[in-house]
């Protein structure tokens, strides 16, 4: 795995620390194969970029978080 991914699985779990294994993966991968090449690139996810794999709910307190800068696992 990629430090980028690792980066980003910790973003993820920073806010939402229960998300299961398999979607955590699938969102880092789709977010990798969708061009994101840097922590500041997740504050340009749209909630319809990961809805497959998270609940509404879910997917909006993440990206909340990222547009508020919490998208470097701290």
């Amino acid at each position: 795995m990629s430090e980028l991914a690792v980066v980003i699985r910790e973003a993820i779990l920073t806010v939402l620390p229960t998300v299961p294994e398999e979607p955590l993966d699938l969102i880092v991968g789709k977010l990798l194969s969708q061009g994101v090449e840097t922590t500041e690139d997740l504050i340009h996810v749209r909630e319809e970029d990961i809805l497959e794999f998270l609940q509404p709910i879910q997917c909006r307190k993440l990206l909340t978080a990222w547009k508020q800068g919490d998208c470097h696992g701290s």
